[in-house]
């Protein structure tokens, strides 16, 4: 029966300890002994693997000689060179050398946009180690935890015998979609994960060019709804925050843990312990009291940037907007009227939720107001991802008037489909799938059967429609599709990524694809029935529209670009947008109601 306790398999001479006699078993599958871990074990070691246990060390040389030449000879041959050329970050000639590392530069794009510019570490045609890229201002030579362990995904053995035959989805395709130019495209659908990719911006835009009635939707199952809103509340616009950390003499984080390991906050915690001392103090500041920045943090729960706070404050989630709305309040008060007035009605209905012994004391409040004023130009106000869109908005208002934009913080410009709201996204295609309006789905690297939030029974829809085409990684959203596409690595594809600041990387494969596997620009090239489906040639054109048409300088680019691993003055200086006070005083008010 399902509900009955798995037994253990028999115990064998391997897993019974000679010198205790106790039985040990290496994980929790080998002790069940179910027929799908055997065969794991078979496919994990070359044929004969076990024979190498037995025997004397003539017999052990003559079956590795045996096993590498075959594996030489057809087992390995994804372990070349891309057939494309890229180019070294380092000046040394591009010959391998046994036991010698090559450099190239490359980036890695990141959940929800943005990039981590990395240099990885080659052997004989191999990447074994990621680190940061020193000319790439989003970590400039430092790199993540994530980046460092992507490595090994390249590596999945679950990645073999992943989807199916792409000559055969190009067949397909071509009979499939020709259907939709006719009713310009209606009933197909595209639900992808949020990328900050020019070239498949390029092709979305094709897309609905021809396709009209298409809809593009982006998802990802955790995102920034609340700093989406806040941001286009105060601003009218979606904006990324960069934050200039290194330069700010006062941070007060309501609910932000910039310090974790978080995409893209690597930055942050840069910039952060860069600034924490400053021996001699600094331009504007009296050297006598100006050796350390202050962390003030009110959050719910203990975290690293709480942990380094100078004054940590627990609050709980729904009060921490009140806090801030209280802060606010003193910060206008001291500025004498600065801003508007309708907004500092909204900010003392939400100031007056403040009260209680869990909660700051109006001279603590008082205290974080005053060294935000005394640093105005010098100070970052910043806010989580799990707070409202009111706390964000406010918190871009008090920024604005403490003159901390464009000093401590930079304001970029987000559009296209990391501009979208996730949980909107989601909620229109499961309603648009059980009204009968989708007819083909083409879901590309986002797992919506397994993360799609519960109610809305997103699994159950899945199944109803008809065409289901998926291209990423195992999952379930893969198991339940009627066509699958395994996604190549980003180690072994060509691509392309922007940074939030701008900064332009082409994504540059390290080793030729292991298994049969594409990326989302032949995906979109295919469905558009282009020529040219390669996407180093689809990369190529992107950077060339945004440079030159001349073909020899184009081609000094375009090795420049691989070499440093950025474009060149792609880096932007942010904007300077202004708030809209009469909208954060509404959502202020709403909020405190």
């Amino acid at each position: 029966m399902a509900d009955e306790p798995v037994s253990a398999a028999p115990l064998t001479a391997r897993q019974v300890s000679s010198a205790t006699g106790k039985a040990l078993w290496t994980s929790l599958d080998e002790l069940a002994g179910t027929e799908e871990f055997k065969q794991f074990l078979h496919r994990e070691f070359p044929a004969y693997a076990s024979e190498l246990l037995d025997g004397s060390r003539r017999h052990f040389l003559k079956i590795m000689g045996a096993s590498l030449a075959l594996a030489g000879a057809g087992g390995l041959g994804a372990c070349r060179r891309p057939d494309h050329r890229i180019l070294a970050y380092n000046q040394a000639p591009e010959h391998s050398v046994p036991g010698k590392p090559l450099f190239y530069a490359t980036a890695m794009p990141l959940a929800g946009g943005g990039c981590e510019g990395l240099l990885a570490e080659t052997f004989e045609g191999r990447p074994t180690k990621l680190e940061g890229n020193p000319l790439h201002p989003s970590n400039r030579g430092k790199s993540t935890l994530s980046s460092q362990a992507s490595v090994l995904d390249l590596y999945d053995p679950d990645r073999e015998g992943w989807g199916g035959s792409w000559e055969e989805f190009r067949g397909f395709a071509r009979r499939h979609f020709a259907a939709f130019n006719p009713t310009k495209g209606k009933g197909l659908v595209f639900l992808v994960n949020k990328a900050t990719s020019p070239t498949r911006n390029r092709l979305r835009d094709r897309i609905l060019q021809k396709w009209p009635e298409a809809k593009w939707l982006a998802y990802e199952p955790t995102d920034s709804e609340g700093a989406i809103e806040g941001s286009r509340s105060a601003f009218g616009d979606v904006y990324e925050l960069v934050w200039d950390l290194s330069k700010a003499r006062v941070v007060v984080s309501f609910d932000d843990d910039f310090l974790s390991a978080g995409p893209g906050r690597l930055g942050d915690a840069r910039g952060f312990a860069s600034g924490r001392y400053a021996p001699g103090g600094r331009a504007g500041h009296e050297a006598a009291d100006s050796q350390m920045s202050r962390l003030y943090v009110i959050e719910p729960s203990m975290t690293l940037t709480g942990g380094q706070a100078d004054h940590r404050f627990a609050v709980r989630p729904a009060r921490v907007g009140a806090v801030l709305a209280a802060v606010a309040q003193e910060v206008m008060v001291q500025l004498s009227g600065s801003g508007d007035a309708t907004l500092m009605q909204g900010v003392r209905r939400l100031a007056s939720e403040v009260g209680g012994s869990d909660l700051p004391s109006a001279e603590h409040i008082g205290a974080i107001a005053d060294d935000l004023v005394a640093n105005a130009g010098f100070g970052a106000i910043m806010v989580g991802d799990s707070q409202p869109a009111a706390v964000h908005a406010l918190a871009h208002a008090l920024n604005r008037l403490l003159r901390n934009a464009g000093s401590t913080v930079r304001y970029y410009k987000v559009v296209g489909d990391a501009a979208q709201s996730s949980l909107s996204s989601i909620t229109q295609l499961t309603g648009d799938i059980k009204a009968g309006r989708v007819s083909t789905l083409v879901t590309i690297g986002c797992n919506p059967v397994y993360d799609a939030p519960a109610d809305l029974d997103f699994a159950a829809a899945y199944a109803t429609v008809k065409e289901r085409i998926y291209l990423g990684p195992r999952s379930e959203t893969g198991a339940a599709a009627t066509t699958v596409l395994a996604q190549l690595h980003y180690l072994e594809s060509w691509s392309d990524v922007e940074a939030w600041d701008g900064t332009y990387s082409v994504i540059q494969p390290q080793i030729s694809p292991l298994f049969e596997s594409s990326n989302d620009l032949e995906l979109l090239a295919i469905l558009l029935r282009d020529e040219q489906t390669d996407p180093y040639e689809l990369v190529r054109e992107t950077l060339r529209q945004r440079t030159t048409r001349d073909a020899v300088a184009f081609e000094t680019t375009w090795r420049r670009t691989l070499h440093d691993g950025l474009l060149g003055g792609s880096t932007g200086g942010g904007l300077s947008p202004d708030v809209k006070w009469a909208e954060v005083a509404r959502l202020a008010g709403s909020s405190a109601d």
